[in-house]
């Protein structure tokens, strides 16, 4: 059986993990290739992919200046090209299934159309809601036919599903819920940070850097803020992105960047939570981001903003805070709510673990295959 992976998603998330898992364990039995951006083609992720036997291709690359200039003028034609590029792909490669991984809701105008004139059956992955954005009329048309037609539309968080059907204005039968897989073990158990004496909150940032999903810029201003200049804390961000260069430059620029560590790509994230109390990630649009479920299965509280899935596990004073999307004022007063509960954090992060360990499956690779085997009738 010959399996399309195809993900539009530029550079290299959380979001990859689990398609390009999924990809690597079918591989011993299936064919299977993974179409990708050409950035995300040369993450250095994708040599796992290449060992486990997935053949890649990229798919057609972002749009030229004049290309985007000649959007404006005659849309069609630019979409058709993209259409092209994209149905000549999945006609050479021929497959039995396709496995769309969207960055949000739904994939590009281009390749919705073109898998939908395939014919070949396909199934769907939303990992995120951008709830400031809604499709016009003639888009939202396109792609209620092509959530419709698929076997199955797929959702990392139920606040997602419930987005999307907003967004189409029809109910989703074919909906399903997933859960990512994280780079933690299901029964982590890791203590609490050796060296604590209560003298210092050591807060942990992980996420892309990217502050327009991510909100690291809202942090580092209410970090700023005059009743947090005598207070014993640290920040420590983990990740890469674009915009790396501009939250150093933010930190340096509301005077607390000796209190901020950048450290990058890390692979043991469990050595994360061994010295960090808390995850503060006030994202201003969201899935369920897989460093919340981590940070909870290793015994640590959450503060978040209050979108797409995060409220499925952060339960206000219970394991962690919530706060509004997008507004500083909220997560100021998230911050001062967990500042004022520092000596029950401890407390929270049990209660955080024993909550994720009831949400995340041992194996979601497993599942999701399962799930897919049921929902196509595919033996897989």
């Amino acid at each position: 059986m010959r399996i399309l992976f195809f993900s539009e998603v530029h550079g290299w998330a959380g979001s990859e993990l689990l398609w390009s898992r999924c990809a690597s364990r079918l591989a011993s039995r299936h064919q299977i290739v993974a179409l990708l951006p050409a950035d995300a083609a040369r993450s250095r992720q994708i040599d796992q992919l290449r060992t486990d036997g997935v053949a890649l291709r990229v798919h057609p690359s972002p749009m030229s200046l004049p290309e985007r200039i000649w959007q404006r003028i005659a849309p069609s034609s630019v979409t058709g090209t993209a259409h092209n590029a994209f149905a000549s792909v999945i006609r050479e490669v021929t497959p039995d299934l396709i496995v769309v991984s969207s960055g949000g809701l739904f994939p590009g105008a281009a390749a919705a159309t073109a898998v939908l004139d395939s014919k070949i059956p396909y199934v769907n992955i939303a990992n995120a809601a951008h709830v400031d954005w809604a499709p016009d009329d003639q888009s939202a048309s396109t792609l209620r036919e092509y959530a419709t037609q698929s076997f199955s539309m797929f959702f990392v968080s139920d606040q997602n599903r419930l987005d999307c059907e907003t967004q189409l204005s029809k109910r989703l039968p074919n909906a399903r819920l997933i859960r990512n897989p994280y780079l933690v073990g299901h029964d982590a158990a890791l203590p609490w940070p050796a060296d604590d004496n209560r003298a210092i909150l050591k807060i942990a940032c992980v996420a892309r850097l990217f502050y327009p999903a991510k909100g690291q810029d809202l942090l580092l201003e209410a970090l700023a803020r005059p009743e947090w200049r005598n207070r014993s804390w640290s920040l420590s961000f983990f990740g890469t992105g674009p915009q790396a260069e501009t939250i150093r430059r933010l930190g340096n620029m509301h005077g607390i960047d000796e209190r901020l560590s950048f450290r990058g790509h890390v692979s043991d994230v469990e050595g994360i939570w061994r010295d960090h109390h808390v995850l503060v990630l006030p994202s201003r649009y969201e899935g369920l981001p897989i460093a919340i479920v981590e940070a909870m299965l290793c015994g640590r509280p959450v503060l978040a903003g209050d979108v797409g899935g995060a409220r499925e596990l952060v339960v206000q004073g219970q394991t962690g805070f919530l706060c509004a999307p997008n507004s500083i004022e909220a997560l100021a007063g998230a911050l001062e709510q967990l500042w004022g509960m520092r000596d029950m954090l401890q407390a929270l992060g049990d209660n955080a673990r024993t909550k994720a360990m009831g949400f995340a499956p041992p194996d979601p690779i497993a599942d999701f295959i399962d799930e897919l085997t049921r929902v196509s009738g595919f033996d897989l």
